[in-house]
């Protein structure tokens, strides 16, 4: 896992930048143009270009190859058409043309490229070409975004970050599972115990695919690396769902002429700028939208794609659930059951129940955020109600068992018991147990302050979307109150676990701060930008390599421990 970590900051070199889109950049034009494209070479030195349009005179030109990296001006360049021997430029016809040519760069041109635009994935750039008449008039000018076809993300850092939210998942279970058994004291309960949990890891993955969905000038190269946790908030793209969903908006109001999986894969998107391939074929987004379409999920099906996702793995884990019940069961009948498995057995429904309140509290920031965008922006009607009775539904559960929660630890208060009844209440630490078990006895309490802030947090993002600023420094004031409160309090039970959850808590804060610099009104040039967008994707990879090493660790940590209790008998 450790070493698959490693390629969320891969960035081998490339050899080529490549354009695809343009926009027209000249106030006027005798020439229209209806596709364009090109790619330079620095293995060759050779800037390949294909044209097609129309003239309206027959004219001689020269023309001119401008490339801009990170808003800096790296080098220009100009050619005559008729000395490579580009037949239609030479001269422009009137009427239709469709070229295709290739140009030589000298050295002292393509040196001044900068090695970044080469070597940094999802390269922040501009290639412009502008054709003069002989008598210096410009009759056309096209600007491209370019790419050096280098990415940050990628399927091996995907495959990473599910891995260690598995592993996480497991090692929670064991604790769940040998917690529940009577056995918190065994090898196994102890190091599970002390990982890192399933939820701190699973909300952290989260915070950082969200990171680059704000309503700011992000850079591509951080924006393509948190779309690698992209799948943490149910945006797992499959074709026929999407189909699907865009049957259902169809048939409940949705508009699906404007906006379906078909058209979604028709269109050129672009981010926050005006460059398109053709009018009918470009779409500029930003925001939420811009980061969910970018991933192939249409925009107004964001709320049913998580919906879809979420019952499925919460299905998948009740079939689980039951098929563990019916082989116990019968297995009870033929022999006797290890305590772990025969207390799971005797309390599955209250086991099950606490594994869909715990998926519900895991989900329930991100469920919040996209109900909340679901309202919003509308669309199908079915599909608003469905976001509406679901939160409903879900804030109804949280606030149930927070109820019981509190009126348990108020008897024991009248008692003078204190918050120990709940943790040594067997009943009651199955029954809610998972809401509190993590933090120490006086802070109880704790996940109350935890719940408000996934949901402050949730409600900047959605309503904010479209206001960079806002959406930022409304995050950045829920962490600063969150890690003062943890700072206060050190809630969690256990120095380690603390020291993770600030650690997180930490690199969320810088991750803000860094995000700041993308905000549109602060003028920040392109290069301190991107500058910033690769410390923030440095900060966020060590934290999830360390994530990584602290699982394995205690995964691997009973079997030390057993074989060094064999050694010292």
């Amino acid at each position: 896992i450790l070493l698959t970590s490693i390629l969320l900051l891969r960035a081998d070199a490339s050899d080529i930048i490549k354009a695809d889109g343009y926009t027209t950049c000249a106030k006027s034009s005798i020439i229209t143009v209806s596709d364009f494209s090109l790619s330079i070479d620095r293995r060759n030195q050779s800037l390949t270009f294909a044209v097609a349009g129309s003239a309206t005179t027959k004219t001689p030109i020269l023309a001119e190859l401008k490339i801009e990296a990170y808003g800096v001006t790296a080098t220009r360049y100009s050619f005559n058409p008729c000395e490579y021997k580009i037949q239609q430029l030479c001269p422009m016809q009137a009427g239709p043309f469709k070229e295709k040519g290739t140009v030589h760069i000298p050295d002292e041109v393509m040196s001044k490229i900068p090695s970044a635009a080469w070597l940094v994935p999802d390269l922040q750039g501009l290639a412009q070409l502008s054709l003069h008449a002989q008598d210096g008039q410009e009759v056309a000018c096209l600007q491209a975004k370019i790419s050096n076809t280098e990415t940050t993300r990628n399927s091996g850092a995907r495959v990473a970050t599910a891995g260690i939210a598995l592993t996480a998942l497991a090692l929670s279970g064991v604790a769940s599972l040998t917690g529940a058994g009577g056995a918190a004291a065994s090898g196994a309960a102890g190091s599970a115990a002390g990982a890192p949990s399933f939820m701190a890891v699973l909300n952290f993955f989260m915070d950082v695919s969200w990171s680059g969905a704000l309503s700011v000038d992000t850079p591509g190269v951080y924006v393509a690396f948190t779309q690698n946790f992209a799948w943490s908030n149910g945006f797992v793209v499959v074709a026929g769902m999407q189909r699907a969903i865009d049957r259902f908006r169809g048939e409940t109001g949705g508009n699906i002429n404007k906006s379906s999986y078909d058209i979604l894969m028709r269109q050129n998107l672009i981010r926050g700028s005006e460059l398109h391939k053709r009018e009918e074929a470009s779409k500029v987004v930003n925001g939420i939208q811009a980061y969910v379409e970018e991933i192939r999920v249409p925009s107004e099906n964001t709320f049913m794609t998580m919906f879809i996702i979420f019952m499925s793995v919460l299905g998948a884990l009740l079939a689980g659930c039951f098929l563990a019940k019916g082989v116990l069961e019968l297995w009870s009948k033929g022999r006797k059951l290890p305590k772990v498995l025969e207390t799971f057995r005797l309390n599955f429904w209250t086991e099950t129940a606490g594994l869909l309140v715990r998926s519900i509290l895991i989900i329930y920031g991100t469920w919040t955020l996209l109900c909340l965008y679901q309202f919003k922006n509308g669309d199908s009607w079915a599909a608003t109600i469905l976001a509406g009775a679901s939160l409903t539904i879900f804030t109804a559960i949280l606030l149930f068992f927070t109820i019981q929660v509190t009126r348990i630890a108020q008897h024991a208060k009248k008692l003078g018991l204190g918050a120990s009844r709940l943790y040594e209440d067997k009943p009651s630490l199955q029954k809610y147990g998972f809401l509190y078990d993590q933090f120490r006895k006086e802070f109880w309490w704790f996940f109350v302050p935890c719940i408000l802030y996934s949901v402050a947090k949730a409600m900047f993002i959605a309503l904010g979307d479209g206001h960079g600023l806002v959406q930022v420094i409304g995050q950045l004031a829920c962490e600063v109150l969150m890690i003062v409160f943890l700072f206060a309090t050190r809630a969690y039970d256990g120095k380690k676990a603390n020291v993770v959850n600030v650690s997180i808590s930490v690199v969320r804060i810088l991750t803000l701060v860094g995000t700041l610099i993308f905000v549109d009104v602060l003028g920040i040039a392109d290069t301190t930008k991107s500058v910033a967008s690769v410390v923030m994707i440095a900060l966020q990879s060590i934290l999830t390599a360390v994530l990584a090493v602290l699982l394995i660790y205690n995964a691997i940590l009973p079997w030390i421990k057993q074989k060094k209790l064999k050694k010292n008998r």
